[in-house]
């Protein structure tokens, strides 16, 4: 059997799903544009090299994120093989037992080509750089994706109606997260005349929080709040004790297995532990790059305007 393995990336204590968190720690990004002059299934033909017919009848889905996105669009059908990670999502049983062929460690290129996909779609930031190279040169047609902020969403959803042959049920789900998003930017858009300074922890041992690059960042300005560590302009680093209390957050947010234990010694210089004012939020609507994104945003709302 020919397996490529990865070399193991050390997942934290705390983060969970495992599957989830490593789409939030991989840092190389790639962008496909959709220039409105230019028709979607164009770009797509144009993304693959001309090698694809649409729609495609059998697709590989190489990311949680992407799988949910092609569930949700009703493509459940064309799919023959996605990646591990979904234990938690909710799928349909169908998609549950398809072959899962990519892991965090070991993407399975025989059962791939056994497959026979018209068509692979990955995400950047989840996949190896040793594996989307090697995926080139199996002559099977890639559509690459990548999220970097939310407004990203609708538009994947309408990429993978085209090249689904959803194109509407992925337009009017891209049509509702988008009026959703702009409802929820106007109604936030002057809540706190100065931005709550909000800590988001996503492990406490180490201390592992997110930067400037991240979407929930992006989420927490949204909803009137101020990541404390918007000035560093990484995805997801480790932070001291220290760092933390000298930023004073007057909100914290975290998934879980949540403890904020660690922090209660300090309450005397943490306005967010003396108020109590801290949230537990579902690791899926907020880390998971799909439609489940918009639960996500409505509750870390939520959580910074109570």
């Amino acid at each position: 059997m020919h397996l490529i393995r990865i070399k193991n990336q050390k997942i934290r204590s705390g983060l969970s799903p495992a599957f989830l968190l490593l789409n939030i720690l991989i840092i190389f990004f790639c962008h496909i544009a959709f220039a409105n002059s230019v028709s979607q299934s164009e770009q797509i033909k144009k993304a693959t090299q001309n090698k694809i017919h649409l729609p495609a009848e059998s697709i590989i889905s190489l990311a949680p994120n992407l799988t949910d996105l092609l569930v949700n669009i009703g493509a459940q059908n064309q799919l023959v093989g996605v990646s591990a990670g979904l234990e938690q999502l909710g799928l349909p049983k169908q998609v549950m037992a398809l072959p899962k062929v990519y892991n965090i460690s070991t993407v399975n290129l025989e059962m791939i080509v056994a497959l026979r996909p018209d068509l692979i779609v990955l995400w950047k930031e989840g996949t190896s750089p040793l594996v989307l190279k090697t995926l080139r040169k199996l002559n099977i047609p890639l559509l690459v994706l990548s999220f970097r902020k939310l407004e990203n969403i609708p538009e994947a959803l309408r990429v993978l109606g085209e090249a689904t042959g959803r194109v509407k049920a992925a337009n009017q789900q891209a049509d509702a997260f988008e009026k959703n998003l702009y409802f929820l930017k106007l109604k936030y858009a002057h809540k706190n005349k100065t931005p709550k300074r909000v800590f988001i922890q996503i492990s406490q041992f180490p201390i592992f929080t997110l930067g400037s690059e991240s979407i929930q960042s992006q989420m927490v300005a949204i909803c009137g709040g101020r990541n404390i560590f918007s000035d560093v302009p990484r995805i997801a680093f480790s932070v001291s004790p220290s760092e933390v209390i000298l930023k004073n957050p007057e909100v914290i947010i975290a998934t879980p297995p949540a403890d904020f234990s660690l922090w209660e010694k300090f309450k005397i210089n943490m306005s967010a532990i003396r108020a109590h004012h801290e949230c537990v939020v579902n690791p899926n609507n907020f880390s998971l790059e799909s439609e489940r994104m918009m639960l996500g945003l409505k509750a870390v709302c939520e959580c910074i305007n109570k």
